[in-house]
């Protein structure tokens, strides 16, 4: 099996979903196993803005958005839990509607990730595992 940094070269790894599919809980694991640095992309806007992405959505709206973690609605909330109330894209609305709503309008876009990975019932390592196994072109367990 080729060295996953290796066979990713010097191209990026860029985690996509719904807030809650994982991704700032995968993103480490899989950046540690990589051997790369692991970039919080709200947190570096935040840092160069000088605001948070929830001033940022408000009052310029979304912007523009890749191994895909899919997940469902419900298991999206139930892991966000009470932090679902301070993500940006789901303030103010009922949290659940709002997802549909952002699953509806990105889903397709989604789709068109070189991989989708349905992370609903795997653990955070389980998921980085499988995402290290495809950026060194082995085929996930």
């Amino acid at each position: 099996m080729a060295e996953p940094a290796r066979a990713l070269g010097a191209r990026h790894l860029v985690l996509l979903g719904l807030p809650g599919a994982g991704k700032s809980t995968i993103g480490p694991l899989v950046a540690r196993a990589l051997g790369r640095e692991f970039v919080d992309l709200d947190a570096a806007i935040e840092a160069r803005e000088g605001r948070t992405v929830l001033e940022i959505f408000a009052s310029a709206g979304e912007a523009a958005s890749a191994v895909y973690l899919r997940v469902s609605v419900a298991v999206a909330l139930a892991r966000m839990g009470a932090t679902v109330t301070s993500r940006p894209l789901l303030a103010g609305a009922d949290p659940a509607v709002k997802l549909d709503e952002l699953l509806r309008r990105r889903g397709p876009f989604y789709l068109q990730a070189e991989y989708t990975l349905s992370s609903d019932s795997m653990t955070p390592e389980a998921a980085a595992s499988s995402i290290v196994a495809l950026a060194s072109g082995s085929r996930p367990d």
